[in-house]
């Protein structure tokens, strides 16, 4: 996978939490060629956690209906520390919180432009 030096997302560790394997090898390359540093796809909370304990990451992707059932508990934690994150869904999303949605299918500019504001968001609160 191409990276792109300097790219928008330059330097960032992103964590990717989806279920769907397409979907995620998929926003692993734009995030990648948009110059993050590190793009891991997980496709479990369990896995997420897993990583995350173990790994600093700067900004998460997260499916909210993963296979392994909902993923609002790992929302809530990532709340709770401050790690920012942008929700992809295919479905409506309704929250009491200020989170940037992607909706699927995304380009990749929608994901990137939802990283960076997600990003933004996070550095100005």
């Amino acid at each position: 996978m191409k990276r792109t030096a300097g790219g928008p997302l330059s330097g960032l560790s992103v964590l990717i939490v989806e279920d769907e394997f397409l979907i995620a090898v998929e926003a692993q390359r734009i995030i990648e060629e948009a110059g993050a540093a590190s793009a891991w796809p997980v496709n479990s909370v369990d896995a997420a956690r897993k990583h995350l304990a173990n790994q600093s990451v700067d900004v998460v992707i997260l499916d909210m209906r993963l296979g392994d059932g909902d993923s609002g508990g790992l929302m809530a934690e990532l709340l709770a520390c401050g790690t920012p994150f942008v929700i992809a869904s295919g479905l409506a999303m309704t929250h009491s919180h200020a989170a940037v949605v992607v909706m699927k299918p995304y380009r990749d500019i929608d994901l990137v432009d939802a990283i960076l504001a997600t990003m933004a968001s996070s550095r100005n609160s």
